[in-house]
């Protein structure tokens, strides 16, 4: 890229960051470059279950979990560099403008965003966990991705999260229902499909199942 083009996409990014709002909103990073290697994408809504069979699948497989960078503040047993880097809004930025990032989203006022350094480790193979435009990115440009969406019925999802956030999070709830549709519309991108409905088991065999014939460890 010549300097005139990092120039003006770094003024492009800046003016965004001025204007972003407290909605839900998902930017993908520009001329980020096509990234080489095996790795493996888990996505699908909250409550899907999505991050239980990462969590299997960890305990199972030698991944190296991507760990995402937020802004948010960390909750209660969190660790850094663990569950989430926690960095400070101007930190995140920076990332934004250095084009560090693979995607990232802004949540509920919160910056949550996914680093692709690690991922040009050609000594890892590395499990990721990501937003529905982070597929459509990796569709395109990371095509050795191998890709599961995880399914969940949207009346099922919806009952899991109000167990897990309780009623006092009615606000942040209703949010992360707003993004269903959005994954859903992605579904039929991914390269397999898990209906988590019903059956965590099962589907946790399924999962280990595609793991087993696709990666070689």
């Amino acid at each position: 890229m010549t300097s005139t083009m990092m120039d003006s996409t770094n003024k492009w990014i800046s003016c965004f960051l001025q204007r972003v709002t407290w909605d839900t909103y998902f930017v993908l990073l520009i001329f980020m470059p096509m990234i080489d290697g095996v790795h493996l994408v888990l996505t699908g809504p909250s409550g899907s279950g999505k991050s239980t069979i990462i969590s299997h699948v960890l305990s199972k497989f030698p991944f190296e979990f991507s760990v995402s960078h937020t802004t948010r503040a960390p909750r209660n047993g969190e660790v850094n560099g663990k569950d989430y880097f926690f960095v400070t809004t101007e930190e995140f930025e920076s990332m934004v403008e250095r084009q560090e990032l693979l995607e990232y989203i802004q949540y509920n006022g919160n910056y949550y965003g996914t680093a692709a350094a690690q991922l040009r480790n050609p000594s890892k193979t590395v499990i990721l966990d990501l937003e529905y435009d982070g597929v459509l990115y990796c569709r395109k440009n990371c095509p050795n991705f191998v890709i599961i969406y995880i399914y969940c019925d949207k009346n099922i999802a919806y009952e899991r999260l109000k167990k897990r956030m309780g009623s006092e999070n009615k606000k942040e709830l209703e949010g992360r229902m707003r993004l269903y549709e959005k994954f859903d519309s992605i579904k039929d991108r991914c390269d397999y499909v898990i209906d988590n409905s019903h059956s965590l088991e099962k589907s946790k065999r399924e999962v280990e199942e595609i793991i087993s014939k696709t990666f070689r460890f």
